[in-house]
């Protein structure tokens, strides 16, 4: 299993490496930003979200160079061979997330409002990170690369026409937001909760998917 985390790094090594200089590049113009508040973590998102999408591709890497027939005749149970791509993934979540306080860390250091804020919007990047990989993974497994990013974007616009016809429903959502305002722990807990639980039966389920699967 750790040659298939190795294969996996060194696919990715030269996006990596691009990654790294544009990360170290812009770290330095949000250090040196005197006035524009900000910039440094807004960045820091882009570049979150930029790695995290780039890691769960490896899948999709993997099928173009028709490695997945290859790797069935490894000595390794679907479990193991999936279980690598998602340690792959967790590993590229928290170089991202380090990536981020690093852009933020004028706040971090400031303290208040604005470290909140950071902390804040870093919580949210993992959680989204964790969801998307968790969602991504077993769609690539199941309907192939180019067939998963349609089936990708058509549940992502079904979960926001159902999030905007749910302000319609004769519901109070007032009482909701003010609970998430005065207990934002407990929410952060609760989502997090809901998100390690997604990521682990997202695994469980891909080796599902791989084991049944005919490449």
């Amino acid at each position: 299993m750790l040659g298939l985390i190795r294969k996996d790094l060194l696919l990715l090594s030269r996006s990596l490496r691009i990654f790294a200089v544009v990360a170290v590049l812009f770290a330095a113009m949000a250090l040196l930003q005197q006035d524009n508040e900000g910039v440094g973590s807004a960045i820091g998102a882009y570049l979150f979200i930029m790695v995290v999408i780039m890691q769960v591709y490896t899948v999709s890497a993997d099928e173009q160079s028709r490695w997945l027939r290859m790797e069935k005749s490894l000595p390794l149970g679907p479990r193991q061979v999936v279980l690598s791509k998602y340690l792959v993934s967790l590993l590229c979540i928290l170089v991202g997330m380090a990536v981020y306080l690093l852009l933020g860390v004028r706040e971090l250091a400031q303290g208040g409002e604005g470290a909140f804020l950071i902390l804040t919007m870093g919580g949210a990047l993992l959680c989204a990170g964790v969801f998307l990989t968790a969602v991504q993974i077993p769609l690539q497994y199941r309907f192939g690369s180019n067939a998963s990013r349609f089936v990708f974007l058509g549940l992502l616009l079904a979960a926001m026409a159902v999030a905007w016809a749910s302000q319609y429903l004769p519901v109070d959502w007032s009482g909701v937001l003010a609970w998430l305002e005065g207990s934002y722990v407990l929410a952060a807990v609760l989502l997090a909760s809901v998100c390690l639980a997604l990521f682990v039966g997202s695994y469980f389920l891909s080796a599902r998917i791989y084991q049944k699967k005919e490449w």
